[in-house]
């Protein structure tokens, strides 16, 4: 950031350092796990923004390990199974890809019941 000339705005891929991302001078985020959290991304932006850093840090805290295990780890199948237990429409993955195995969708519902996030989802 501190090579960039002043117009050049810095955006993060991740979610599991927004929060850190936003502190350090990035102007905002392209999120995959913004698809399945929507409102919490939201929510922690506007708490950096305004100051609100104990909120901010709780919610970088539940977005984290959702971040790492849907995106991150399982790739676009793990999205799209998140975001369809979310409630949204992710549909299946295309080819070459195959939807997720029983153990994987396991492991997305329990990090997503953990999170606090999805309190409709339980493990």
């Amino acid at each position: 950031l501190r090579r960039v000339p002043p117009e050049f705005r810095v955006l993060t891929g991740s979610g599991g350092i927004l929060y850190p991302s936003l502190l350090m001078g990035a102007c905002g985020a392209v999120l995959a796990v913004a698809c399945v959290a929507p409102r919490a991304c939201v929510e922690l932006y506007e708490a950096a923004l305004a100051g609100e850093h104990q909120k901010a840090r709780e919610l970088q805290n539940r977005i984290a390990p959702l971040s790492h295990t849907v995106t991150a780890g399982l790739g676009i199948c793990g999205l799209k199974a998140a975001m369809e237990m979310a409630g949204y429409a992710g549909g299946g993955p295309r080819a070459p890809f195959a939807r997720l195995g029983d153990r994987d969708v396991e492991n997305i519902k329990a990090v997503m019941s953990e999170s606090g996030l999805f309190p409709e989802i339980e493990v």
